[in-house]
């Protein structure tokens, strides 16, 4: 069974530009709630990616912006900040004073824990609003997992039939 669309000149192009502005106009949205919460907090994006990397565990500067994918320079200048306001609390090393590992004040985890309940509530309320266009940017890609096609049948359905590009492709010497 072919699951992958039939070609239609120009149809990719208008159905990945539809896809485009649907993840640009979620994304936009769900900053905007994302942004209501954390205001009223005085936290930007950076300070609370920090604060609930820590709230998972105590570890150095470094490995919070390593997994954060984030420069460490600009992590270092949002950890200043939370250390003045009373959240972070960094503690150096006994032999390597270099070194020095960031944790949560009681403080801090009491703000992680009424800000994360918040954004939950927030994202499941913006993802429910918005549950029939992130169903429809899912329809629009061929290999997009959705409740009805879940990705290991769509993958295993995709190995054994053609691309797209393998119809029009001169067949090789060796085909059967």
């Amino acid at each position: 069974m072919n699951v992958w669309p039939v070609f239609v000149p120009g149809a990719a192009s208008t159905r990945m530009r539809q896809g485009l502005l649907l993840i640009e106009r979620l994304q936009r949205e769900l900053a905007q709630a994302i942004n209501r919460v954390l205001e009223p907090e005085e936290l930007g994006l950076a300070e609370w990616m920090i604060v609930s990397e820590l709230a998972a565990a105590d570890a150095p500067l470094t490995r919070v912006a390593r997994r954060l994918a984030r420069d460490p320079g600009a992590l270092s200048r949002a950890t200043t900040r939370l250390i003045k306001r009373g959240l972070l609390r960094s503690t150096r090393h006994e032999k390597d004073r270099r070194r020095a590992t960031l944790s949560l004040t009681p403080r801090g985890r009491v703000l992680h824990d009424r800000v994360a309940a918040a954004l939950d509530a927030t994202t499941i309320a913006t993802s429910a609003s918005r549950a029939l266009p992130l169903d429809h940017l899912l329809s629009l890609f061929p290999c997009g997992s959705s409740p009805a096609t879940p990705f290991a049948a769509v993958s295993r359905a995709t190995a054994a039939s053609p691309r797209p590009h393998d119809l029009h492709a001169p067949a090789k010497e060796n085909d059967p």
